[in-house]
């Protein structure tokens, strides 16, 4: 879903992807900085912005390889806040400020 304030996407980041070599052995989990990636590559394609910082971000529950996230994003005056959810499972949450 896209409008002006409000967009959606989902991202999956597969079993063989180079980040996950060592984090963690056995049972791999998808770093922060990937998922964070992703919402920077969401927020470009939805608004072509590109915020100033990440002014705050929580991570409450692991994404694993090959699992499916849903983003919503939401722009307002200050910046752009974000969440991802598998299911109804939160994973993470936050805020980038805008310049």
């Amino acid at each position: 879903m896209k409008n002006s304030r409000h967009h959606e996407f989902e991202f999956t980041i597969p079993g063989d992807h180079p980040c996950l070599e060592g984090h963690f052995p056995d049972h791999p989990v998808v770093p922060a900085v990937v998922l964070l990636d992703q919402v920077l590559q969401g927020i470009d394609r939805a608004w072509k912005r590109q915020p100033r910082r990440l002014s705050q971000a929580k991570f409450v529950s692991p994404l694993l390889p090959d699992e499916p996230a849903q983003v919503s994003l939401e722009l307002d005056a200050n910046g752009i806040k974000f969440s991802a959810r598998k299911g109804e499972r939160l994973l993470f949450n936050g805020n980038f400020l805008l310049p």
